[in-house]
């Protein structure tokens, strides 16, 4: 009875202590594997696709498994192979081991299979390229018999009530929002009440009572105050120039640069102008950042104009600078900026006005991947006959902006 006893006496010690120490490793498995999927990734959202499996191999052995050491096997996949996130923006990290076991072959079990797997992924923080700010009526509106349409969402920050609107679409206008590049149908949002009026058309429709968006761009530190100006008072341009980054001051009631024509080229850098008008021309401006300032001083383009725009890379210490093309002085509230481009223009970046007012009633079609556009501004109205297609940032530019992180999703 003795010898019988300490039998299962033993089999339940194995049974305690191995199942123990396959748990304590599941543990640190899990670890491993959620580290790798975390780190993979993180190389989704730097664009650097062929470093997804080498980055998750990396970070699992660095928490002590390493692939094809030990009969150890680091899975990476890209999409995940199950789950609820089968797509590109996430990767699946599978980690597995078969583990000896110390007291349970006395039973006939001398190894145990061990797993974990974990998901991470991309998380927007905001899914919008259009978000007005300011809480008054009309803040976001779509007018005229234009047609706008967006692979992102449009938000409105208005909460107002009384009748008043957050954001309305009228006349004989048409708001289209398309898949995103994550294969999701993004959405029109309306803090207060919104209104589709008259011969107006949506597609989804309009979603009122939502919740507002954090200013994305807030704190970001802004060009200090000008010093000595680069140029005062540079006269109307109607020929072929070149120009230099700077400080471009105006000491009388019109803009800085007034460009009426001719072949203009901005060189790469930041422009600190005190008002921007562009009525005709073909004006090229690559790599770019130009920051309006001074009371009564605003954006202006008109469709007379071939434009072609792309913002900056890069950042200026400690102006934080990159992807931004037009950026508006928050110190001087309340200007409207209008924008009246052609078909064939080209603006790639974001538009910052906090603040001030963003009329767009151009036509501006984005038929290359490459090019994209964000409107982020106190209001923002599409009107006219304008005919905009406009593509979200990549989601390299989204973690560059500070949109978009990794989180742990399985």
């Amino acid at each position: 009875m003795m010898a019988m006893l300490a039998v299962v006496f033993l089999a339940f010690l194995g049974l305690v202590f191995d199942s123990g120490f396959v748990m304590w490793k599941k543990r640190t498995m899990q670890a491993a594997a959620d580290a790798a999927a975390f780190d993979g990734a993180h190389e989704v959202l730097r664009n650097n696709a062929t470093r997804v499996e080498s980055a998750g191999r990396y970070s699992a052995r660095l928490n002590g498994y390493e692939h094809a050491d030990d009969g150890i096997v680091v899975t990476i996949n890209r999409p995940p192979t199950s789950g609820g996130y089968q797509d590109n923006n996430h990767v699946e990290a599978i980690v597995s081991q078969t583990s000896s076991t110390f007291f349970l072959p006395i039973l006939g079990i001398n190894n145990a299979p061990v797993a974990a797997r974990a998901v991470a992924g991309i998380q927007s923080s905001g899914e919008f390229c259009v978000l007005a700010l300011d809480n008054v009526d009309d803040a976001l509106t779509v007018t005229g018999n234009g047609g706008v349409t967006a692979n992102c969402g449009f938000r409105s920050n208005s909460c107002v009530g009384d009748g008043q609107k957050s954001f309305r679409v009228q006349g004989s206008s048409s708001l289209t929002l398309t898949e995103n590049a994550a294969g999701q149908l993004p959405t029109p949002v309306g803090c207060g009440d919104v209104l589709v009026k008259g011969a107006a058309e949506t597609t989804p429709d309009l979603i009122s009572d939502g919740h507002t968006e954090p200013d994305p761009f807030e704190g970001r530190t802004p060009p200090p105050p000008p010093g000595t100006p680069y140029v005062v008072d540079h006269p109307n341009i109607n020929g072929t120039l070149t120009l230099t980054p700077g400080h471009y001051a105006s000491t009388k009631n019109k803009p800085a640069l007034n460009i009426q024509g001719g072949n203009v080229t901005f060189n790469p850098g930041l422009y600190i102008i005190e008002g921007l008008s562009i009525n005709g021309g073909t004006i090229t401006a690559n790599n770019v950042t130009f920051f309006v300032t001074g009371a009564g001083k605003t954006f202006e383009i008109n469709g007379n104009a071939t434009v072609n725009m792309t913002a900056r890379t890069i950042n200026d210490d400690p102006v934080k600078n990159q992807h931004i093309l037009f950026w508006c002085d928050a110190t001087f509230p309340g200007e409207l900026h209008r924008f009246n481009g052609g078909a064939t223009d080209v603006f790639s970046g974001v538009v910052y006005c906090p603040g001030d007012k963003v009329d767009w009633r151009g036509n501006f079609d984005i038929n290359n991947a490459d090019n994209w556009g964000m409107i982020v501004a106190g209001q923002v109205e599409f009107g006219g006959t304008s005919a905009l297609n406009l593509n979200e940032p990549p989601a390299g530019i989204l973690g560059e902006l500070g949109l978009q992180t990794i989180s742990m999703k399985e």
